[in-house]
């Protein structure tokens, strides 16, 4: 892990993923009068139902339309508050569908590509594409900042190792646009 000192530990934001298929899609009007929003409903195997707030500031990955029956990973950000609610809601970050990519991660890697919580350790070769989330090349190294992985297998090792199919350096992730 980069060093840091002990108080700076808690400043990096934790994402969670949730994977599930949808079954409902409903225009999100909110006070502005704009319809641009949708509120998606997504059935899980471990956690039931479980509705997202997918904005224009969400990142799709490959532009898929979103689409009833879809099977698709909903990233968030663990971190903010949410509303005590059942089913529980939040606001989707990123979307990934299930056929774009098996397996999703998101958050900090460190300057050796290991995540934040050390359970997943990224190999990247040259046949990696690393992009941007407007999906223009990074021509950087992925180190030390926020991504989002899409990865097809991993070892079984502590932390797994993958290679992944494609990483999405996710500069709008940085620390100042966090606490919105």
């Amino acid at each position: 892990m980069d060093y840091m000192e002990p108080w700076k530990l808690q400043e990096r934001t934790t994402y969670k993923v949730v994977t599930g298929r949808i079954v409902r899609i409903n225009p999100l009007q909110r006070s502005g009068g704009s319809d641009c929003s949708r509120f998606v409903s997504v059935e899980t195997r471990e956690s039931g139902t479980i509705n997202f707030v997918v904005t224009p500031e969400t990142y799709i990955a490959d532009f898929v339309s979103l689409s009833q029956g879809m099977e698709a990973h909903f990233i968030y950000n663990a971190d903010l508050p949410a509303i005590l609610i059942y089913p529980p809601q939040f606001g989707a970050v990123a979307v990934v569908s299930v056929e774009t990519a098996a397996n999703v991660a998101a958050g900090y890697f460190d300057k050796r590509l290991v995540n934040t919580d050390n359970t997943l350790k990224l190999n990247v070769s040259r046949n990696v594409p690393v992009v941007t989330s407007n999906n223009q090349t990074f021509y950087g190294s992925p180190a030390g900042h926020y991504l989002l992985v899409m990865y097809n297998m991993s070892t079984r090792s502590i932390p797994a190792q993958t290679t992944p199919e494609k990483i999405v350096v996710m500069c709008q992730w940085n620390e100042d646009n966090l606490r919105r």
